[in-house]
């Protein structure tokens, strides 16, 4: 896992920088109704979802906040 510099980019410089990696995000910006991610500030970027988890929630206090996937999620990859 790799903490980032922690600036405010859109989604689309997210998936620029951080291609096919799960990225920590705060302060998101998102419309849920149109399930869009508008921006974030990055906390850390990696190829494992789970070492991303401790990291978002001792974010607690830096307000809306995800992990999310920049890359494609093909069939079968879904786990929940």
């Amino acid at each position: 896992m790799s903490s980032a510099n922690r600036q405010r980019l859109t989604w689309a410089e997210i998936r620029q920088r951080y291609p096919d990696e799960w990225v920590a995000l705060a302060e998101l910006d998102s419309d849920l109704q149109e399930l869009e991610i508008r921006s974030g500030i990055v906390l850390g970027h990696g190829k494992s979802r789970r070492e991303l988890t401790a990291l978002s929630k001792s974010a607690a206090n830096r307000g809306t906040r995800a992990i999310l996937f920049t890359g494609e999620i093909g069939q079968g990859s879904y786990r929940f």
